[in-house]
């Protein structure tokens, strides 16, 4: 519900704008449903052609791809985790070499988080194999998809 709907008294709201809200509501959670059961379904595939394979380990790597280091807490707060989960999924990249942790020369509390060589690599190879099965989507459901998503988070902020 947006902030001008839920200021307005429910008596003033018409028909109309509850039931948009109940469409854009059943719409994005039909949206949800099918992309975790798309990426449950990737997952599996990736994961028996890489055993080492995992979306949450690509989605990281992706966010570190910039050219800068990222903060953890900015990190913890992109991927939607508490600062302490995204510290053990760094801790086990770095651990595979994948990524460095390193303290930050202004603040020497806060962490910083960047990819090391190995680390791209790793990406470029998932990379290849997300692209390989997308590949087998129609390109215009992954299009849909983007732009019905768009329409939505648009959409929610009015």
């Amino acid at each position: 519900m947006s902030t001008e709907t839920k200021n307005v008294p429910p008596a003033a709201r018409t028909v109309e704008a509850i039931a948009n809200e109940a469409t854009v509501s059943n719409e994005l959670a039909a949206l949800i449903s099918t992309i975790n059961t798309f990426s449950r379904r990737l997952s599996r595939r990736l994961t028996k052609q890489d055993p080492d394979f995992r979306i949450g380990d690509w989605l990281l790597l992706k966010r570190l791809s910039g050219s800068s280091p990222e903060q953890m807490g900015e990190l913890a707060k992109q991927m939607g985790v508490s600062r302490q989960r995204a510290q053990k999924h760094v801790s086990e990249l770095a651990a595979g070499s994948l990524v460095t942790v390193e303290s930050d020369p202004k603040d020497e509390r806060r962490k910083r988080v960047a990819l090391t060589d190995a680390g791209r690599k790793r990406l470029r190879e998932m990379d290849a194999l997300i692209e390989a099965e997308a590949a087998e989507l129609p390109g215009s459901l992954l299009a849909a998809w983007r732009i019905q998503l768009q329409q939505l988070v648009g959409g929610s902020r009015r």
